[in-house]
């Protein structure tokens, strides 16, 4: 879960997967590491995404609980906002804002975002998409994507 996928076309028929001694091609590397990959990492968990939420709450208690890998928040009434579930470390969660309005970002209970204080709201600009990142036990780091 929250694992990056590397994309690659599927083999053709004079791609080959190894070679005569049976070692894996650079083809086959790639190959192999995409359908990895692709099934969660060999954790066998696919990324989730989930479309047209709804941002609630005006606090980190009351904020929505965020489930999925890649959440799209469609609307946001002002000082609303969503909450990061508790992820372990290395993995990471996708978070977009489509509302008329910043959505507020709450760390899970305990935890901070960048250089905030402990459950402190990161804010999102509308129209923009933020990527989260466990680095350490309680510290999560943000990407703005765009």
């Amino acid at each position: 879960m929250r694992l990056s996928t590397f994309s690659h076309p599927f083999p053709g028929d004079h791609d080959l997967l190894h070679d005569r001694d049976g070692r894996l091609t650079m083809f086959g590397h790639r190959w192999h590491r995409a359908l990895f990959d692709r099934t969660g990492g060999g954790s066998g968990i696919i990324p989730s995404v989930v479309e047209n939420l709804i941002a609630q709450g005006n606090t980190q208690l009351s904020a929505l609980l965020l489930k999925d890998d890649w959440n799209h928040i469609a609307a946001t009434a002002a000082n609303t906002g969503v909450q990061v579930p508790h992820l372990q470390k290395g993995q990471e969660i996708y978070i977009s804002n489509d509302g008329a309005n910043p959505l507020k970002i709450y760390p899970w209970g305990g935890w901070k975002i960048d250089g905030l204080g402990v459950n402190a709201a990161y804010s999102l600009a509308a129209g923009k998409m933020q990527k989260f990142k466990v680095i350490g036990i309680t510290t999560l780091r943000s990407l703005q994507l765009g």
